[in-house]
């Protein structure tokens, strides 16, 4: 049975829509349950009129005969129920607690009736006797309504799972942003290593002091991988980290000793005073790392490269700028430098970097800034004094 097959109807006037009959995609049965409405309804001639009129409107009317049968099967489109059938009021009352509230038709008999199923749930209120056009009209409103809550559920749902997607391509990229370095590293340290160690067996000889700063090099950036998964763990993990007394010379002085500084380019470590911020070491470590890092980037084609790292005092704040010589960032690009995914390194680069950098900093209270003028790009962490 394919999918495009209608349940036929004939409205008066032609103006109520036919559903598409819908198929289980795997066994090409009839799902019923999205074109049914239940029906607890009195016996009498009643019950003729409302079926009919059900079917009119181009759904099915399945009646049923307890109101737990109407409770307990789900897949109704709408429910009809008839005031005057045994346990109506719990079915009324139940029915609007569910789902189906907001698509239910109450039959009464009378004004009291009346307010008191409308007041309890019911979505329309018809008077009997009832007539097949007269519910073929309402239910054929319901149903439209129902077709755009869910077309409108649908939406929300896609909005969520694309929302979802994205949030594992951020965390992707972060993660990708923060190991590719250290590990790059890793390898790169242990192939020298493996190399050297060959040459040496072949010459005779050991060169002891270039085979420790490269299996260093290679702790360092082994303990760089490990920081990033802690500090991803803990940013996930949410919750509240506190700032402590830090002493920023110190966190400095570490980052610069341990990021990888393949070109041996000069860093200047200038301490105008010796500030102590409330911080989160840890964190204003991966920030600092990564300063650095895209400083000596930065750099790579300057002819005489230069960074300049100063820890000083100014306005109330403890601050450690991170200066290098080289290229600087457009004028253009200055206000979009910290939009999450927005990279000046081309194919080199994710764009996490600077936006992780920058929540990381509103994390402990601080800021991270982009200097204006002067030679290179300055950026500039600033943090609350101890």
């Amino acid at each position: 049975m394919k999918n495009d097959m209608m349940i036929s109807s004939s409205p008066p006037g032609g103006c109520i829509d036919p559903l598409p009959l819908p198929t289980d995609c795997e066994s090409g049965l009839l799902d019923l349950g999205g074109l049914s409405v239940g029906a607890l309804i009195a016996p009498g001639p009643d019950a003729d009129e409302v079926a009919k009129g059900i079917e009119e409107a181009g759904l099915i009317a399945i009646e049923v005969g307890t109101p737990d049968e109407l409770l307990t099967q789900k897949g109704w489109l709408l429910s009809v129920v008839d005031v005057a059938a045994p346990g109506a009021e719990a079915a009324i009352l139940g029915l609007s607690l569910s789902r189906q509230r907001g698509r239910l038709v109450a039959l009464v008999r009378n004004p009291e009736e009346e307010m008191t199923s409308l007041r309890r749930g019911a979505s329309v209120a018809l008077r009997k006797p009832v007539r097949a056009d007269l519910i073929a009209w309402h239910v054929a409103r319901l149903k439209d309504q129902a077709r755009q809550s869910y077309a409108e559920r649908d939406a929300i749902e896609r909005v969520s799972s694309e929302a979802r997607a994205d949030s594992v391509q951020r965390i992707a990229a972060v993660m990708s942003h923060e190991l590719c370095g250290p590990l790059t590293a890793v390898v790169a340290g242990a192939g020298l290593l493996r190399a050297q160690l060959r040459d040496d067996r072949v010459c005779g000889r050991a060169s002891w002091d270039d085979l420790e700063q490269l299996a260093n090099e290679i702790e360092n950036s082994a303990n760089r991988v490990q920081r990033s998964v802690e500090e991803m763990r803990s940013l996930t993990r949410g919750g509240v980290r506190r700032s402590t007394c830090t002493e920023l010379a110190e966190v400095v002085r570490e980052a610069i000793t341990e990021t990888p500084n393949s070109r041996q380019v000069p860093i200047a470590l200038q301490v105008v005073s010796n500030e102590h911020a409330l911080a989160i070491p840890d964190l204003l470590r991966h920030v600092i790392d990564n300063l650095i890092a895209n400083a000596l980037h930065a750099v790579r084609s300057a002819r005489s490269p230069q960074v300049t790292i100063r820890v000083y005092a100014l306005n109330g704040e403890s601050r450690i700028s991170v200066r290098d010589n080289g290229a600087g960032v457009p004028p253009d690009l200055r206000d979009r430098i910290f939009e999450p995914f927005f990279t000046t390194k081309g194919e080199e680069g994710t764009g996490v970097g600077l936006a992780l950098c920058r929540e990381l900093m509103a994390r402990m209270g601080g800021a991270l800034t982009l200097a204006a003028g002067g030679r290179g790009a300055c950026f500039r962490v600033r943090l609350r004094p101890a």
